[in-house]
């Protein structure tokens, strides 16, 4: 009898642990979204008081790259461009947000068949990646003119002209590794 006492109560206290791990988690998780919304408050505020403040903006692009809105994200970064075309971190955040499109894409391109139809779409698709990496180009054409030479920059360039048959852009950019 004893042992079953022992048994009963040794449950009852785990389960007890197991429901305040999970109201703990739960008021982790809430606190982690209030304090985002807090943080995305103020920037609306700060943005408010000083409309020209390209880090404001900056901050919101960041803020909402990080949520997963991708359209509201690009929108603050082009707004912060708009407003210092020198900001330097916006060119890389705003490149690697485009990029973040080519992952769909190659993935819907690795599952299509070989029908008429799938070589269709795979060439319709050919052509989004193709317009991503455009979109691209100007960006991390700017990032470089700003910053000088930056290797990595430039090797995601020089693989992006590859990539597109830019012929000219390949040897611009070997040459600018190469100094």
């Amino acid at each position: 009898m004893e042992e079953k006492l022992k048994n009963h109560f040794g449950s009852k206290r785990d389960l007890k642990w197991d429901k305040i791990h999970m109201t703990m988690n739960k008021v982790f998780f809430l606190f982690v979204l209030l304090l985002s919304s807090i943080i995305t408050a103020q920037n609306k505020e700060g943005i408010t008081q000083e409309r020209n403040n390209p880090s404001f903006y900056f901050d919101l692009g960041v803020d909402n790259d990080q949520k997963g809105n991708i359209s509201l994200a690009k929108d603050y970064y082009l707004k912060t461009i708009e407003l210092d075309p020198t900001f330097e971190p916006v060119y890389l955040n705003l490149v690697s947000l485009i990029l973040q499109g080519e992952t769909d894409i190659v993935k819907e391109m690795n599952g299509l068949g070989s029908t008429i139809d799938d070589n269709k779409r795979y060439d319709q698709l050919t052509k989004m990646r193709e317009n991503l990496y455009l979109e691209c180009v100007n960006l991390l054409e700017k990032y470089i003119s700003i910053n000088g030479n930056n290797g990595e920059t430039n090797q995601t360039l020089l693989n992006i002209y590859r990539v597109l048959g830019n012929n000219e852009g390949v040897k611009r950019m070997k040459q600018k590794i190469l100094q």
